[in-house]
């Protein structure tokens, strides 16, 4: 569950974010463990993570441009 925020900066472009955060339990994932390329599964007893997501648009009539920035911690 996040919070979006929209804010019309012209008629053309507009910004918004998004930020979250989550409480897992039973949480498996895979992750890479020294330098040999092999997936190796973990199990978080209990873990959380949260973060923001920014994105910048602009829309012309020959032109769309689109720019995201995410930060997370988990």
């Amino acid at each position: 569950m996040g919070r979006w925020l929209d804010a019309p900066v012209h008629a053309c472009a507009g910004f918004r974010r998004r930020q979250y955060f989550r409480i897992d339990r039973h949480y498996l994932d895979e992750g890479q463990f020294g330098f040999v390329p092999i997936d190796a599964p973990f199990n978080y007893a209990r873990g959380y993570g949260g973060g923001t997501v920014n994105s910048l648009t602009y829309n012309s009539r020959d032109f769309l441009a689109r720019a995201n920035v995410f930060v997370a911690r988990e």
